[in-house]
């Protein structure tokens, strides 16, 4: 009866029971696992465990399993790749641990669940929360990430380069076409964008008609005005929105780490910790994102539909700017100004 119970337990469990040898090969599998990976008992005997996960996937298991036969550990508890017969990859949830019979060398027994709809919904989630839902490319937040990756590299950040692009003009188009023209064309923009870059590039959207691009390799201040000259040439061809004709252009900003960012922001110091190397990573990214939106904004100034570099110049006139203003606001009141007749 009590036999019964059992089988009766293994063949009808909702989850993957399988037992493989020490050499991995598979010795037994329940109805689920059998349906999860599509293979009969028989074609699953004539396989070792390895073969159901894409080779990439073996260092998942290879070391705990090892810990696992040589009791230094009681169970192996990991998430990985299965292989279906038609095809289909699938996620699993493994519990796996050692299984002692009188007589016969040691074998494993695995549990196995699908956690494929939870590892979908996991990447959906990680996706919408750093990607633009309008044009689907990286957010303000997944360029930050990006860009704080290669500073934090001493080795490549020297090289890298930021662009800053604002539409020109876009604002007409939003009032006198609508908003779902406007993002019409922010999604054409973006196509536009996309083939003026390299694969290497990352393109960003960072809000409203403000999208950055993120050159992680380049030699001189020559290598990113060719790829912001290419993004200014695309941006004033006309946009066919429905049946109207638009023409919005854009004007680029652009900024080189080598060039903008002191010497301590670029190199790691002797006995810097990871922690040490995120924080200078981060720090150059700000520095890099507003130095770039300066530079934009003096390619605006210049007349639009085109680009500039950073220059130094443009930091210390924006504080001026900023000092000036702030004292304007308290003038009247701290009786700083004095009207004259002439």
């Amino acid at each position: 009866e009590g036999l019964a119970r059992f089988l009766a337990l293994y063949e009808q469990a909702p989850v993957g029971v399988v037992l493989h040898g020490p050499d991995g090969r598979i010795l037994e599998a329940n109805p689920c696992f059998q349906r999860l990976v599509g293979r009969s008992l028989d074609e699953l005997r004539h396989l070792r465990a390895a073969e159901l996960s894409p080779p990439e996937d073996g260092g998942v298991t290879r070391a705990p399993m090892q810990a696992l036969a040589a009791g230094r550990i009681d169970r192996v508890e990991v998430e990985k790749r299965l292989l279906h017969a038609d095809g289909r990859v699938l996620w699993a949830g493994l519990t796996i641990c050692r299984v002692e019979v009188p007589g016969e060398p040691p074998s494993f027994m695995g549990i196995v669940q699908d956690v494929t709809a939870r590892r979908e919904l996991e990447a959906r989630l990680v996706h919408q929360a750093s990607h633009d839902p309008l044009t689907g490319l990286a957010n303000r937040v997944r360029l930050q990430e990006r860009l704080e990756g290669v500073l934090a590299d001493a080795a490549r950040a020297p090289g890298v380069a930021l662009l800053y692009v604002d539409l020109d003009d876009f604002k007409v188009v939003n009032d006198s076409l609508g908003h779902s023209a406007g993002d019409a064309l922010l999604r054409i923009a973006t196509e536009r964008l996309l083939n003026a870059t390299r694969g290497c590039d990352v393109v960003a959207r960072l809000g409203g008609d403000e999208f950055a691009i993120l050159l992680p390799n380049v030699r001189g201040d020559g290598d990113a005005v060719i790829v912001a000259e290419r993004v200014v040439r695309a941006m004033g061809s006309p946009f066919r929105l429905g049946g109207q004709e638009v023409t919005v252009g854009a004007s680029v900003g652009i900024v080189r780490a080598a060039t903008a960012l002191p010497a301590e922001q670029l190199a790691a110091v002797a006995g810097e910790t990871a922690a040490d190397a995120a924080v200078r990573a981060a720090t150059a990214a700000a520095a890099l994102l507003r130095h770039a939106d300066l530079a934009m904004y003096a390619a605006k100034r210049g007349g639009k539909g085109a680009h500039a570099l950073f220059d130094p110049a443009l930091q210390t006139a924006a504080r001026e700017r900023l000092a000036l203003e702030t004292e304007l606001r308290h003038a009247v009141d701290d009786g700083a100004l004095r009207l004259e007749y002439q």
